[in-house]
């Protein structure tokens, strides 16, 4: 963290044309959201560059860390008839089926280009504006069934001053710059290295066979934290 024991985070939801929400927060070290900016817009460049100048407001200005709400790595391994990645394995188990909601967890293969192409500009653009970034997959739709506690908490932690999300547009499914405030939260995870929190990457690479199959179009230096959800050996 930051001398100042704040530590500011991007969360960004590459949603395609008009849909693509981006969030900045500074997070203070007990945890309560101190400043927050979002907005939604449409094209990667642009994005950044609004961020960057946002930024010059926060405090720290340099982001420690970003949420990408988009598949940041991909694997050829087959179950059953579909590609899959462990970790969208071990999400879609621990959603329940009978609400409908694990078909949030798609399939590489069945994503749209503009979450599957922008995620991946996004890393190369931040990277660009700052180098150290540490970057993180992250999934709100399955956050915010799995520990919706978790959010809400954090969302109210916001100081009285910071714009509110109403309450009506929190379930919106296309509220893009709410998911990008829990990517934000995502990110804040890994910085702060929650121990109920773990990366995914990680079990990804524990089979060998597994970790071959991986690919990483924009390099390995990344991360998918996520709340604790390994499947126990008796249940694979």
């Amino acid at each position: 963290m930051s001398n100042n024991q704040n530590t500011t985070v991007i969360g960004l939801d590459p949603g395609g044309q008009k849909a693509f929400g981006w969030c900045i927060m500074t997070i203070s070290s007990e945890g309560e959201i101190v400043k927050m900016e979002k907005g939604t817009g449409s094209f990667i460049d642009s994005i950044i560059d609004r961020i960057a100048s946002e930024l010059d407001s926060f405090n720290p200005s340099i982001p420690s860390a970003v949420g990408i709400d988009a598949p940041l790595y991909w694997s050829t391994a087959i179950q059953g008839s579909k590609s899959e990645r462990v970790s969208d394995r071990l999400i879609r188990q621990l959603m329940n089926p009978n609400e409908g909601v694990s078909s949030s967890v798609l399939h590489v293969n069945s994503l749209r280009g503009a979450c599957l192409v922008n995620g991946i500009l996004s890393i190369v653009r931040l990277r660009e504006k700052w180098s150290k970034i540490k970057i993180t997959e992250a999934h709100p739709g399955a956050l915010k069934i799995i520990v919706p506690e978790q959010i809400e908490r954090f969302i109210e932690s916001r100081s009285p001053k910071i714009v509110d999300f109403p309450p009506e547009k929190i379930k919106d499914k296309n509220n893009h710059e709410y998911d990008a405030a829990i990517a934000a939260f995502s990110a804040w995870k890994m910085i702060i290295g929650s121990e109920v929190w773990t990366d995914l990457i990680i079990e990804e690479k524990k089979d060998d066979k597994e970790k071959e199959k991986l690919f990483f179009p924009a390099g390995e230096n990344i991360a998918y934290w996520f709340p604790n959800c390994v499947i126990p050996e008796s249940e694979k």
